[in-house]
């Protein structure tokens, strides 16, 4: 009933049980505490459930400890659903300040989530406990840099069994890099977006977007350099097709744009999450290379370029401009699909780090898209050509990028 509850409040289960699966796996702790203690729900004590958050303080498997902040997400929402399960059986006071479980209002947690205006705070309170930790500080999620995506690139090349296969992996990577995409998103992408944005003047991509509650998918649109798009297209009009030709017939297309290329069905982000964890072994890299560490790139990338042409001379100066300046701040989070500033900080100060001093229009930051996109397509293209593409192929789109990105060049 509590799960149905928040299904109903709009909470995701897209990408194989979204926020409602993290909540039931965090909630099955407590399930197991008490099944194994032979306690109800509605007969733990304060001090019961103190001596469950301690057992929290070790994993399962007894390898590792769980983080501070790992406890406390789990203490919250353990605390959220036995203050439901109270409610449900008319125990108004089962969790609260003067309640059987003893919790606090942790409205400090309220405060500390920088909405951007026309967002709501979160609708629910937030309960604490005298048994939970400290959060443990949150880990900078770093950006792949570009030595480890050449190598992974080099990779896709090298061994990838056919060419379908290689021009896929390309154009997954291609779109990690350039969208800053979730893989959750970039996986519903379709090809009637691509289509949409070569048509444009100064192509827009439409791009799915997750993290705004629900399970329905709304579009934002980013800024992507023609030929990127028409590499993409590429793979749509050769690669795909020949593919959905030979599985599921043009008249079934589904119309996602990245297929499997035994059964043409559409692929999934644990799919494109594990195939990256391949590349990364046959590329030989020591460090981190998952996907999410492309839209750390892109972001930081972005927040660069935002503080070369804006002259920003520190962090808080830069947070204070997207503060202050309602247009920046709407721009930089329409390309970057963020609810919120607070989750900026850290790409804020990961790109002062890179360079110690928003393009001022979106034609601005699509001419630096533009420049890299033709020096990566070449690359690619000399590649390819290298394993054996199709000259002939490489040759037409060439000739399909200079004419259509001539007159932006000029």
């Amino acid at each position: 009933m509590f799960l149905l509850e928040l299904f109903e409040s709009n909470l995701s289960i897209r990408g194989r049980g979204g926020s409602i699966l993290v909540y039931a796996s965090q909630i099955s702790h407590l399930v197991r505490y008490c099944y194994r203690n032979n306690i109800g729900f509605l007969d733990l004590t304060d001090n019961a459930f103190s001596q469950f958050v301690r057992g929290l303080n070790v994993a399962e498997n007894k390898a590792r400890t769980r983080a501070a902040r790992t406890i406390v997400a789990i203490g919250e929402i353990t605390l959220r659903f036995l203050s439901f399960v109270g409610h449900l059986h008319g125990q108004e006071n089962f969790v609260g300040p003067g309640g059987t479980i003893r919790t606090v209002w942790s409205s400090d947690q309220f405060a500390s989530r920088h909405y951007a205006p026309q967002q709501p705070f979160a609708s629910h309170p937030i309960f604490s406990h005298r048994s939970l930790p400290r959060p443990s500080p949150v880990k900078r999620g770093m950006p792949i840099s570009s030595a480890d995506v050449q190598r992974l690139r080099a990779a896709v090349i090298e061994h990838s069994a056919s060419g379908f296969l290689r021009m896929r992996r390309q154009v997954t990577m291609l779109l990690l890099e350039v969208t800053g995409g979730r893989i959750s998103e970039v996986v519903l992408l379709n090809v009637d977006h691509i289509k949409e944005a070569i048509k444009l003047a100064r192509p827009m991509l439409p791009f799915p977007t997750l993290k705004r509650g629900g399970n329905n998918a709304v579009l934002r649109r980013i800024p992507v350099a023609l030929p990127d798009l028409l590499f993409i297209d590429e793979y749509i009009r050769v690669h795909r097709r020949r593919i959905i030709r030979r599985t599921v017939g043009v008249g079934a297309d589904h119309g996602y744009l990245l297929v499997a290329e035994r059964g043409g069905r559409p692929l999934s982000g644990g799919f494109i999450g594990t195939e990256m964890s391949r590349l990364r072994s046959l590329a030989g890299l020591e460090g981190k290379a998952h996907c999410h560490m492309f839209r750390h790139r892109f972001i930081t990338k972005l927040f660069k370029q935002l503080i070369e042409i804006h002259k920003f001379e520190n962090p808080d100066a830069f947070r204070q401009a997207l503060f202050n300046l309602e247009g920046v701040r709407a721009q930089v989070m329409e390309w970057t699909g963020h609810r919120s500033l607070s989750g900026f900080s850290n790409y804020i100060h990961l790109a002062f780090e890179e360079h110690a001093a928003l393009a001022k229009s979106v034609a601005q930051f699509q001419d630096f898209q533009l420049t890299r996109s033709i020096g990566d397509t070449l690359t690619r293209m000399a590649s390819d050509l290298e394993a054996g593409a199709d000259p002939v192929a490489v040759a037409r789109l060439m000739q399909e990028i200079a004419r259509m990105v001539g007159p932006d060049m000029d």
